[in-house]
């Protein structure tokens, strides 16, 4: 914990108008104690307006991609999923394509790529399910074979995409 507050004092000084570190520990304390004031209103600025908002959005970020991974392995009980290995990963991303071309505003893709997200988690669940023996083994192989349907699922959406404004889209 002492070094993720550290690294985001450090992220808070770097960049293109570098801030010496004491001012900006100087910047994060006065919004909590009056102190005087020894640092410029630009290093102010730049630390409170651009730089602050952006290391708070990763930590939140970050934090919230570290729970959802400890949720998916405490659902499946096996610390070896992941997004990739279950079928999760394409299948938001095959959501967000079929939004992409169906629709066109971000939260319709949004929505569309967690309800993909969540098919696949569901069908996953429901495979691994059929053999009672090896039900890692199982988990494994239906996230392969999920992942692997809604991937080609994704290359169809592809091919009937616009190749002008949504290909570019999708492909990014």
């Amino acid at each position: 914990c002492l070094s993720v507050f550290s690294l985001a004092f450090v992220s808070l000084a770097i960049g293109r108008y570098p801030v010496p570190l004491h001012n900006v520990i100087g910047v994060v304390v006065s919004n909590i104690w009056p102190i005087d004031a020894y640092w410029t209103g630009t290093e102010e600025r730049v630390v409170e307006l651009l730089r602050l908002p952006r290391v708070l959005a990763a930590m939140l970020a970050g934090a919230g991609l570290a729970i959802s991974g400890a949720a998916l392995q405490g659902a499946f009980r096996n610390p070896l999923v992941g997004p990739d290995i279950i079928g999760v990963s394409s299948g938001a991303g095959f959501g967000g394509a079929v939004a992409i071309v169906a629709f066109d505003s971000a939260f319709s893709i949004i929505v569309s790529a967690f309800c993909g997200g969540m098919t696949a988690v569901f069908v996953v669940y429901l495979m691994s399910r059929i053999s009672r023996r090896a039900p890692v083994l199982m988990l494994v192989l239906s996230g392969a074979i999920t992942g692997a349907f809604f991937g080609a699922l994704i290359s169809l959406v592809k091919f009937i995409a616009d190749t002008e404004n949504e290909l570019p889209t999708i492909v990014y």
